[in-house]
C-alpha cells in the first residue's frame, strides 16, 4: 500500500496498514457489536474527495412503508464522490447552490467570496483557511457535506398513490424516522 507517510508507519511498527474504509466500516460493527449503547449510531469520514457515511441501523420501517430496492444491511457505508472539503469543493458549491443562495440571501459578494474561495481550494487542496472569513467558509462547506451526505445515506421517503391508496415509499432504505 502506497501514500503519504504510510512508509513511516509502515517501518515503525513493521506493519502494513489497513486501508481506512474497511478499518472504519469493522470499527462501526465493533462498536455496535460491544457496547449497547451505541447500537445504533452514525460515524461520517469527511475528507477532502468524498464524504464517507458509516451508520449501524436496524430498518424500522412502518407496514404502510413500501421499500423500492434491496433491504439495507445492518451496518453500512455510503461514499459520496461529489462532496469533499478540497478536492471537489467546487462541485458541492454547486450541487447545493439553491441551499447557499439562502444563506447568502442578503449578502450578494459574500456569496461570490465563498464561490472564489472553493475554486481556490480545489486549485489547492492542501490550503488551510487563514481568515475569519474563511473559517466560516470552510465551517459552511463542511455543514454542506456533512448534510447532504447523511440525507442521501438515510434515502428518501415520499407518497405515491397505488390502486389500494396512498402509500409510503423509501428509497434507500434507513427508517421512519424521517420524513
Amino acid at each position: 500500500m502506497k501514500g503519504k507517510g504510510l512508509d513511516v508507519i509502515v517501518s515503525e511498527t513493521g506493519e502494513e496498514p489497513m486501508p481506512t474504509p474497511w478499518t472504519v466500516y469493522e470499527l462501526v460493527k465493533a462498536i455496535s457489536d460491544i457496547d449497547n449503547a451505541w447500537k445504533e449510531f452514525m460515524l461520517i469520514d469527511m475528507g477532502g474527495a468524498t464524504t464517507d457515511v458509516y451508520s449501524a441501523c436496524a430498518n424500522t420501517l412502518s407496514p404502510d412503508t413500501v421499500l423500492h430496492g434491496v433491504p439495507e444491511p445492518f451496518v453500512k457505508r455510503t461514499v459520496e464522490g461529489d462532496l469533499g472539503m478540497r478536492v471537489s469543493a467546487v462541485v458541492v458549491g454547486e450541487s447545493t447552490e439553491e441551499l447557499v443562495k439562502v444563506v447568502f440571501a442578503q449578502q450578494p459578494e459574500r456569496q461570490q467570496a465563498f464561490y472564489h474561495y472553493l475554486r481556490h481550494l480545489t486549485a489547492q487542496p492542501d490550503y488551510l483557511p487563514r481568515s475569519e472569513e474563511e473559517q466560516y467558509f470552510d465551517t459552511l462547506l463542511a455543514g454542506l457535506c456533512v448534510g447532504y451526505a447523511s440525507e442521501r445515506h438515510a434515502g428518501t421517503k415520499k407518497q405515491v398513490c397505488t390502486c389500494v391508496g396512498n402509500v409510503d415509499l423509501q428509497m434507500g432504505a434507513r427508517s421512519d424516522h424521517r420524513a
